[in-house]
């Protein structure tokens, strides 16, 4: 996909299993099973679960930070790299839009809106 894409592309792409990315910022994604993030997903993540998944944040790291947007039908769990639900909220619900932080020793995770 290259040019100028709406959000009706990029969801129609993500529709037919398609993968969407902007290297080092944005990743698009439906997810077949649960996520590990790691150094080749950018900072915003827009996901469709698929199905309830868990998405398992990196390894801490001080100032680490993502936007994740659930564009799926069912919750993601966010959880740390060791499986933990993060401290705040863990439960990502859909058309729901979370960000996550931490400070070197816990992630921490937000609610932050809803999306349309």
């Amino acid at each position: 996909m290259a040019g100028n894409l709406t959000q009706s592309d990029i969801w129609l792409a993500i529709s037919q299993g398609h993968r969407v990315s902007c290297p080092g910022i944005l990743k698009i994604e439906t997810l077949a099973a649960h996520l590990t993030v790691d150094e080749t997903y950018g900072n915003i993540l827009m996901l469709d679960g698929d199905g309830a998944r868990n998405v398992l944040l990196p390894a801490l790291e001080d100032g680490a930070i993502y936007l994740i947007i659930n564009g799926g039908g069912e919750t993601l769990t966010i959880q740390n790299a060791a499986g933990v639900a993060v401290t705040g909220s863990s439960a990502l619900a859909t058309a729901k839009a979370g960000i996550y932080v931490c400070d070197g020793v816990t992630w921490y995770g937000v609610i932050m809106w809803a999306h349309v």
